[in-house]
């Protein structure tokens, strides 16, 4: 199969992602495999210095990364992939310009075909890639989940962009697992320029029409909710020259949304949901499942 242009740098280590591309490179020190059963000894199948079990948005799919020296690499993983308790294995990588920026592959892709493209040309694309196609994604037209299978002969990262050449083909991107950054965030202690933006986006004047109810519900999700020190998220109250504004302590990026939330919508019911500290498509889709099942609007 041929492989996708670009320079010998790049081949290989361009992620699509929402019609951007993000270069990557690869790690030569660890792997991500996924196997079913806790059963598996991957010790006995993948040698490795360090094994670190990671979120699945499939529920009968196990993710573990394996940390191996260098020079087992090539070695370890061609004896993963070959296992047949490990249902796929594939190099980490890593965003070109992040230290931190570990990006992990799973077995999806998306695809979004051109709005001509028939079923029975998009099974025919499918099949000769040897896909699965899983399910349709919802809300987008002529776009599909599909799963790689033994016979693809190539990783979610090069098959997406040899997909990207074709022109039945809109969109073709991997599904990822990635690390959700957790910020250090602190506000003002003085209240008053604590909430000096109110006045900027005229929420005073709104208010005068309604600070929201309590029969209405605002989500916010955030890897990095400081919740711990209070059994209730809204531990007291600021005096400010709004009047009193509930607050929650601001030592996150994820605890300042919710206080922004709060502040522009004080009297709107809050929901606060903690998103695991790894994120894929699957997964997030899961989150916004739940928290649409809990009542936001």
């Amino acid at each position: 199969m041929a492989r996708p242009g670009g320079t010998p740098q790049q081949q290989g280590l361009i992620l699509q992602r929402g019609h951007t591309e993000l270069l990557l490179h690869q790690l030569e020190d660890r792997l991500l495999v996924a196997f079913r059963s806790s059963d598996v000894d991957l010790l006995d199948i993948v040698p490795g210095l360090m094994y670190r079990p990671l979120p699945s948005g499939q529920p009968d799919i196990l993710f573990e990364e394996i940390l191996v020296p260098p020079e087992d690499f090539a070695t370890s993983l061609r004896a993963a992939c070959q296992h047949p308790d490990i249902l796929f294995a594939y190099p980490v990588y890593q965003l070109a310009d992040s230290a931190e920026g570990f990006v992990y592959l799973t077995q999806q892709i998306t695809l979004q075909f051109a709005p001509e493209v028939s079923p029975a040309a998009q099974k025919a694309i499918g099949d000769r890639h040897h896909l699965k196609k899983i399910r349709p994604l919802l809300g987008a037209d002529q776009t599909f989940i599909y799963e790689l299978t033994a016979q693809t002969d190539c990783d979610p990262l090069w098959l997406t962009q040899i997909l990207q050449q074709d022109p039945a083909i809109a969109l073709a991107e991997p599904n990822v697992l990635l690390p959700l950054a957790v910020r250090e965030m602190s506000l003002a202690t003085n209240p008053q320029s604590r909430h000096w933006y109110l006045d900027a986006i005229q929420i005073p004047q709104a208010w005068q029409m309604t600070k929201g109810d309590r029969q209405t519900t605002i989500a916010v999700l955030a890897s990095d909710l400081d919740l711990e020190n209070s059994a209730e998220p809204i531990a007291e109250t600021s005096e400010t020259p709004y009047g009193a504004i509930p607050e929650i302590r601001p030592t996150t990026w994820g605890n300042t949304i919710a206080q922004l939330t709060i502040d522009v919508a004080p009297e709107c019911t809050l929901l606060l949901l903690q998103l695991p500290q790894y994120l894929d498509d699957a997964l997030l889709e899961k989150v916004i499942e739940a928290a649409i099942a809990q009542g936001p609007q």
